[in-house]
């Protein structure tokens, strides 16, 4: 009885790892590939941050075009490095009204 005990109970074990891999597993590709473009994103966020503290402290107005070393204090993290998007895209700054762009398709802010 208690050897039945056991093999219902590794059983059962089994049963939930089947389980949860069964449902994990098909999701690892799918990070994989959402992982550079929501980095690309985030950087696109910073940078568009950065361009918007950057007219506020300069009295600057909403077509003025910000450059990268007018950027690089704002941009955190000591001011030592400007964003690269992680599948090699380049970022486009434009007029404070409008965001900044990623070379890569579907690398947008919302």
């Amino acid at each position: 009885m208690k050897a039945f005990k056991n093999s219902a109970l590794i059983f059962i074990v089994l049963l939930f790892v089947g389980l949860v891999s069964f449902v994990a597993v098909p999701n690892f590709p799918r990070s994989n590939r959402e992982s550079p473009k929501n980095t690309c994103i985030n950087n696109l966020r910073r940078i568009d941050a950065a361009m918007q503290q950057w007219a506020l402290e300069n009295n600057k107005t909403n077509s003025d075009v910000p450059t990268w070393a007018d950027l690089k204090e704002y941009l955190g993290r000591g001011g030592t490095e400007i964003p690269k998007c992680p599948l090699g895209g380049t970022y486009t700054l434009g007029p404070v009204s409008n965001r900044p762009t990623c070379s890569v398709a579907g690398h947008l802010l919302p």
